[in-house]
């Protein structure tokens, strides 16, 4: 298992056909890759959430086409693709009293490693969780939410 601190940009939707084309179509033509994607609904509104290498330059992009942002510090975790990892985490969060707001994660297939985001309401608790169950240190917290 490795983890660490990255920054998450999350951008407000109004749960409309083509808000998600535009926000990508906009990373995109500015050069702007993302690593990790995830859309979540609400009664009024979406969340379009996107890891980027390219923080800054996403961050001013979109707030200059006119799109609310908003960065805030996620872990990302890479682990086996095998049973019982999300439940030896989640359980660990559990019994530390850490609430998870909410995570989402992919696997291309078996025998790979997954990909967990998971966004806490207490990151550096979570990240001291995660070191005592796994036999490799979080990397440094990226502070600059700028």
């Amino acid at each position: 298992m490795y983890q660490h601190i990255e920054q998450q940009l999350s951008v407000k939707i109004t749960n409309n056909p083509g808000d998600i084309a535009r926000i990508i179509d906009t990373l995109s033509s500015n050069g702007v890759r993302t690593n990790a994607m995830s859309v979540a609904d609400g009664v009024y509104r979406g969340y379009f959430r996107f890891l980027t290498d390219q923080v800054e330059e996403a961050k001013s992009v979109l707030i200059s086409n006119g799109l609310d942002v908003k960065c805030e510090r996620v872990i990302s975790v890479k682990l086996d693709d095998k049973k019982g990892q999300v439940a030896k985490i989640t359980s660990a969060f559990a019994q530390a009293n850490i609430n998870i707001d909410y995570f989402y994660a992919s696997v291309d297939r078996s025998d790979f490693e997954t990909r967990l985001i998971m966004k806490v309401e207490n990151v550096l608790l979570a990240t001291s969780v995660l070191d005592e169950i796994s036999d490799v240190p979080v990397g440094p917290p990226e502070l600059n939410l700028a």
